[in-house]
């Protein structure tokens, strides 16, 4: 399971698929069983061959699983995607990767209870039951926490083939016999000398590792492409961040710290490489909390100390590797600020932190005046899952502000801001602590020169979010829905974004916004998801004249000028050199 995450969602579904593939396997073993004792093969070879075969192929494993990346884009390549295909994908993986394994494995089993039967009575089914039992809990442990983290992926497999080849040795004759024992020898050499065996992710392009480490919980990497930028990844799929990342990551932080007041205690659930802790920390005066799930991406994320403004090294952060409703639940501490970063909803316990439970334990750790923000991944979650998610949120916090990530990015982020309070931040607090150098530095990169910067990204409140989804039941831990809704739609990602900020963009509120001294019309923040539902369709023309229409309304906003500035660089280095010289007018005719 372990080794096919790269290539698989790591939905409930992934989970069900490797499961069927590995039972099919067992009961494709027992009938190739009573085919072959139909047929006069006895019990003992059975045994002593099938478990070499097993130990073959999963000697055979790794070189099986590094082709698994090329062989998942050539069916994508063939097939196309969607839930159906996706899922129709992820089973032939499967099968080609386990099923083969699973078949061996099946035939040990029967053969053993027909090898154990005496001649005049029946076999020991309890006590071979018994063993069997045992065998699949300690297996189970054992490869998560032994295997794995001292062998790894490569080196555990090696491991299991110099067990399967000892299990032929005291059925087997002469040379079977002496053949396991010498196969079992070589495995158990190998697997103390394995190096690390890297699988490549589903991407385009060379990367090279700089950091690798198979835990108990997941593969952690860290890789670098041709121009050095890095990315962490869990599970050879999962990206929590890099270097690509680093205006959206900063945008995370500066939003809801720049919408308390006065922020002195954070809370930070999901540090990953840390670039949006570290953003956080440039506010002067924050004591902050960071919680990681997994040790080994605390680990990884040492390699970002650029990114992330050197976190390890500063005296005012507490890092964490624990889980983060735990931490809420034992944690006794109050904060100003909790920020819950991306969650990827589709994967397998997910639902946990997308739950009313979850949701009022935060509230319950917030300081007087303190806000909770849950960053939500749109490219990730359905519209029916949006809708769930922010109803289960209003049902948790007497008020709830939605705010957007940024307007020019295709990976389309959204936060959901709860207090006990209605929040009213102010322009002028806001442009002072911008101004702070420590705050400049990491927020005016992102985009973020002032308040109307932050002011543009508001949506509407609970006045406007409340009634759209006053049908929808909100989700508990015994209720995880998002976990399957997403997962279905996790192979039309393609779509879920431009769905997800249209239906957004069809709540704006009418107002100006709750940030007073810095008012967002209605109609600029609509020019604005306009221009991003153009960013989606790939429709430079209507991009464009959406941003000139919101030009004259915000001449000074970053949110308009740098679009604008790229859109004429971008019109430049494409030859056409009278329409950048058409937007360069229009922004200086707008200073």
């Amino acid at each position: 399971m372990r080794g096919l995450t790269g290539v698989l969602s790591s939905s409930p579904y992934s989970v069900a698929i490797v499961l069927a593939v590995v039972l099919l396997g067992l009961v494709a073993g027992a009938a190739l069983v009573r085919r072959l004792h139909r047929r006069g093969v006895g019990p003992a070879a059975v045994v002593g061959w099938g478990a070499l075969l097993l130990a073959a192929l999963l000697a055979t494993a790794p070189f099986a699983l590094r082709a698994m990346p090329a062989v998942s884009l050539a069916l994508i390549t063939r097939l196309g995607v969607g839930s159906h295909v996706g899922f129709t994908i992820e089973l032939l993986l499967a099968a080609l990767a386990i099923g083969p394994g699973a078949i061996a494995l099946g035939t040990i089993f029967p053969a053993t209870l027909a090898l154990g039967a005496a001649p005049d009575g029946p076999p020991p089914l309890g006590r071979l039951l018994a063993a069997n039992t045992a065998g699949a809990i300690a297996g189970a442990l054992g490869a998560s926490f032994v295997l794995l983290p001292r062998l790894g992926i490569g080196g555990g497999l090696l491991a299991l083939a110099a067990v399967a080849s000892l299990a032929a040795v005291p059925v087997g004759g002469g040379p079977l016999r002496i053949g396991a024992a010498a196969a079992a020898a070589a495995a158990v050499a190998a697997s103390a000398t394995a190096p690390p065996l890297f699988l490549p992710s589903r991407t385009v392009g060379e990367e090279r590792p700089l950091f690798y480490r198979d835990g108990p919980q997941a593969t952690v990497t860290v890789t670098a492409d041709a121009v050095g930028q890095k990315r962490l990844r869990v599970n050879a799929q999962y990206a929590l961040g890099g270097t690509l990342g680093l205006i959206l990551e900063a945008r995370e932080a500066h939003l809801p710290m720049l919408l308390h007041p006065a922020p002195r205690r954070l809370l930070h659930l999901g540090v990953g490489t840390g670039d949006t802790l570290g953003a956080a920390l440039t506010h002067p005066g924050v004591e902050a909390t960071g919680v990681e799930l997994l040790a080994d991406v605390l680990d990884a994320a040492r390699l970002f100390a650029i990114e992330n403004r050197g976190l390890f090294q500063r005296p005012n952060v507490r890092l964490l590797a624990a889980d983060a409703r735990t931490v809420l639940r034992t944690d006794d501490a109050r904060y100003d600020v909790i920020v819950a970063d991306l969650y990827h909803p589709w994967t397998a316990g997910a639902g946990a932190l997308f739950s009313l439970d979850h949701y009022r334990l935060a509230r319950a750790r917030l300081a007087p005046g303190g806000l909770f923000c849950h960053w939500l991944p749109l490219h990730q979650i359905p519209v029916e899952d949006l809708r769930r998610v922010i109803a289960t949120f209003l049902a948790a916090f007497p008020h709830t502000q939605l705010w957007l990530g940024y307007h020019r990015a295709t990976t389309t982020l959204a936060a959901l801001v709860g207090s006990e309070e209605p929040l009213a931040p102010d322009a002028a607090t806001i442009r002072m602590r911008l101004e702070q150098p420590p705050v400049r530095a990491s927020a005016a990169p992102a985009g973020i020169d002032g308040p109307l910067d932050l002011a543009v990204l508001y949506v509407g409140s609970e006045q406007q979010l409340a009634p759209p989804v006053a049908d929808v039941a909100p989700m508990t831990d015994d209720r995880p829905v998002i976990e399957f809704d997403a997962a279905a739609a996790y192979f039309d990602h393609d779509r879920l974004p431009r769905a997800a900020l249209q239906w957004l963009a069809a709540r704006l509120a009418p107002d100006d916004g709750p940030i007073a001294g810095a008012p967002a019309s209605f109609a600029l923040r609509a020019k604005l998801a306009e221009a991003q539902l153009a960013l989606f369709d790939a429709d430079g023309q209507a991009e464009l004249r959406a941003y000139l229409d919101a030009l004259p309304m915000a001449p000074q906003a970053s949110a308009v000028r740098q679009p604008l500035t790229a859109i004429a660089a971008r019109l430049r280095a494409a030859g056409d050199d009278r329409g950048a010289d058409l937007v360069a007018d229009a922004l200086d005719a707008n200073r």
